[in-house]
């Protein structure tokens, strides 16, 4: 799991972030390993790059991971997060 940067960060201080989640997402899903983007919907942009991530796989020629957005209740609990990311989980 890689937090991304604080959306307020300037966007040219991000570049290492993409790259690293980026090379992380293609390393995973070659293995064969589900990737999953989450993101908060409490936070501006989810709280996640989504465009500037999506450039960068597009141009890798990755796809892009399938996304969830959590609201602050889906994560209060164990369970509430269980629950909400129930479909991915196994």
């Amino acid at each position: 799991m890689i937090k991304m940067p604080p959306l307020a960060t300037p966007k040219v201080a991000p570049t290492g972030w993409i790259s690293s989640v980026a090379d992380q997402v293609q390393e995973c899903g070659s293995r064969g390993f589900t990737v999953l983007l989450l993101g908060m919907n409490s936070l501006p942009g989810k709280g996640v790059w989504v465009s500037q991530l999506k450039k960068e796989l597009s141009a890798r020629g990755v796809e892009m991971p399938g996304t969830k957005n959590l609201s602050l209740s889906d994560v209060a609990s164990r369970d509430s997060t269980k629950k909400s990311l129930g479909g991915f989980l196994r």
